[in-house]
C-alpha cells in the first residue's frame, strides 16, 4: 500500500470517527424554572430525542449518579462529576418568564467536558400552546450548533481541553445550514460565572436531602406566578361605632362595639389558571367571611349588650397582569349584620340591629414591594338594597357607604404564605324625618373598622 494511500485512508477513518463522534451527542435536558416549566422541558427534550444523532440522557439516570457520587447537579462541580460516567457532551436547562401575556423561554447549552456555557436560545409566544409550536420549528435549528460544539468529558489521564470561540465557529460552519449566531457568548475557558448568571432569572436549589422544586418561589417573586386558588385565615378584631346627627328623641344612643374575637376568611378561586394564562384566567372568585365571638357592646348611656357581628361578600373579580403588578375590577354582593340584645334581659334596647345588603363594585390593584411580598388595596362602591331595623325605626331612610381593604402578603415557602389585613366600612344615612316621626333625627353614620392577621395556602 503507498504512502499516499494510507493517508488517504487515515483521513477518511478520521473524518468517519469525527462523524461517528457528533452522531452520538449525548445530552441531559436539566429541570426547567418558572410557570410551565416541567412541561416545558418534556416538550424539549421528546423534541431532541427525536433528532437524528442525538442521545437524551433519562432524569432518572441523572438523578441515580449524583445519588451514587454524593454531589449535587445544580452546581457546575456535581455536573462536570456526572458528565464523565454518564458520557454527557452537553447540559440544557431553562427558564419559563410569564409577563405582560406573553410566555418567555430561555434555554442555555453548557459543554459537558467542562461547563462551558456554549449558547443560549431566547423563544417567545402569546401562550405555552404557541410556545410549543415554535419549538417544534426553531428548537433544533437554533440548538443544534452549540449541542455539536460541545464536548463530552475525556477518559482519565487526558489533558483538558480548551474550546476557543472560532472552534466553535469553525464546527457551526462546517454544518450545512447552521449559523453561527446560535453560539453567541462562548467562553474559551470554563468559569463558575457562566453558570446560572443573576440576568438569567435562574435558582438552585441543593441535592444533599432531597431535590426542591423551586419554580413557584421564582416565579412568586416575580409575580408571574399561577395561583388559581389562594385562601387564608386570620384572627383580630373588629370596632364598631354608631352615631347619630342632630337626635331631637330621647333614647336615641350612640353604640360602640369593641375588644371582641373576630374570625376573618378569605378565598379567591380562578378556574382557568389551570389550564392556560391567556384572559379567562384574568377571572375569578372572589369570597370573604367575618364573624365576631362573643361580642359585647355599651351604648353612650352605659348600658351593655350582647352583641353578633358578621359580614359576608360574593362575588366575580377581573385581575390583569400590569408587568409584576396587577391591576383589578370586582362586582358582587355583600351583607354586615350588627344584633344586640339587651343585658340584663328587662332593660329596654335602645340600639337598633342593622342587616346591610349592598350591591359591591370598584377597583383594586396589587403591587411587588419586594421579593415575595405583594400590598394590594381594594376601593368599593355599597350600593345598599336594605338596612334591617335601623330602616324601621326609620322608615324613610336613605343610605349610601363605601369600603377601603388593604392586605399585604409574604411568602414563606412554596404554598404557604403570612397575611395581614384591614378593612374600613362606613355607611352614610339621610333618615328624612317629619313631624310626627316617632323617632326624630337628622342622621346617621355607622363605621366598621377591622384588623386581622393570620396565614394562607396558594395552589
Amino acid at each position: 500500500m503507498g504512502p499516499k494511500l494510507s493517508i488517504l485512508l487515515t483521513l477518511l477513518l478520521s473524518s468517519s470517527f469525527v462523524a461517528g463522534a457528533r452522531a452520538e451527542s449525548r445530552i441531559a435536558v436539566h429541570d426547567f424554572y418558572g410557570p410551565e416549566a416541567a412541561e416545558l422541558r418534556d416538550r424539549v427534550a421528546a423534541l431532541l430525542t427525536n433528532q437524528e444523532g442525538v442521545t437524551v440522557a433519562a432524569k432518572s439516570e441523572i438523578d441515580r449518579l449524583a445519588t451514587e457520587l454524593h454531589t449535587d447537579p445544580f452546581t457546575p462541580e456535581g455536573r462536570r462529576l456526572i458528565s464523565r460516567p454518564a458520557q454527557l457532551s452537553a447540559w440544557l436547562t431553562g427558564v419559563v418568564e410569564i409577563e405582560r401575556r406573553r410566555v418567555r423561554l430561555t434555554i442555555i447549552v453548557y459543554d459537558g467536558a467542562d461547563h462551558t456555557r456554549m449558547g443560549r436560545v431566547v423563544i417567545k409566544a402569546r401562550s405555552v400552546r404557541k410556545l410549543k409550536a415554535q419549538l417544534k420549528t426553531r428548537l433544533w435549528e437554533e440548538l443544534r450548533a452549540p449541542i455539536l460544539a460541545s464536548l463530552s468529558p475525556l477518559p482519565p489521564g487526558r489533558a483538558p481541553i480548551e474550546t476557543t470561540a472560532s472552534d466553535v465557529s469553525a464546527v457551526a460552519s462546517s454544518e450545512p445550514h447552521v449559523t453561527t449566531k446560535a453560539v453567541e457568548g462562548v467562553r474559551s475557558a470554563p468559569t463558575h460565572a457562566a453558570y446560572m448568571e443573576p440576568a438569567e432569572g435562574l435558582t438552585v436549589s441543593r441535592f444533599g436531602g432531597g431535590q426542591r422544586d423551586d419554580s413557584a418561589a421564582e416565579a412568586r417573586k416575580r409575580g408571574q406566578h399561577k395561583d388559581p386558588l389562594r385562601v387564608s385565615l386570620g384572627f383580630g378584631s373588629p370596632r364598631r361605632s354608631l352615631r347619630y346627627s342632630d337626635p331631637l328623641s330621647s333614647g336615641l344612643n350612640d353604640y360602640q362595639l369593641g375588644g371582641s374575637l373576630l374570625l376573618d376568611a378569605a378565598v379567591a378561586y380562578y378556574p382557568a389558571q389551570h389550564f392556560t394564562i391567556a384572559w379567562p384566567s384574568y377571572f375569578g372568585l372572589d369570597l370573604a367571611a367575618q364573624g365576631a365571638l362573643g361580642a359585647s357592646s355599651k351604648d353612650s348611656f352605659g348600658n351593655r349588650y350582647d352583641s353578633h357581628y358578621d359580614a359576608y361578600r360574593v362575588g366575580v373579580r377581573g385581575r390583569v397582569p400590569v408587568g409584576a403588578h396587577f391591576v383589578s375590577a370586582f362586582v358582587g354582593y355583600t351583607l354586615l349584620r350588627g344584633s344586640v340584645s339587651a343585658e340584663p334581659s328587662e332593660t329596654t334596647v335602645k340600639t337598633p340591629g342593622v342587616d346591610y345588603r349592598a350591591l359591591r363594585s370598584g377597583v383594586g390593584t396589587e403591587l411587588k414591594v419586594v421579593d415575595g411580598m405583594t400590598v394590594a388595596a381594594d376601593v368599593a362602591w355599597l350600593n345598599m338594597l336594605s338596612v334591617g331595623e335601623l330602616g324601621t325605626w326609620f322608615p324613610r331612610a336613605t343610605a349610601s357607604g363605601f369600603e377601603l381593604a388593604v392586605q399585604a402578603n409574604y411568602a414563606l415557602t412554596e404554598h404557604f404564605f403570612a397575611r395581614v389585613a384591614g378593612s374600613y366600612r362606613r355607611a352614610v344615612f339621610d333618615f328624612h324625618a317629619q313631624p310626627g316621626d316617632q323617632r326624630v333625627a337628622g342622621g346617621a353614620t355607622d363605621d366598621v373598622l377591622t384588623l386581622s392577621a393570620g396565614a394562607g395556602v396558594s395552589l
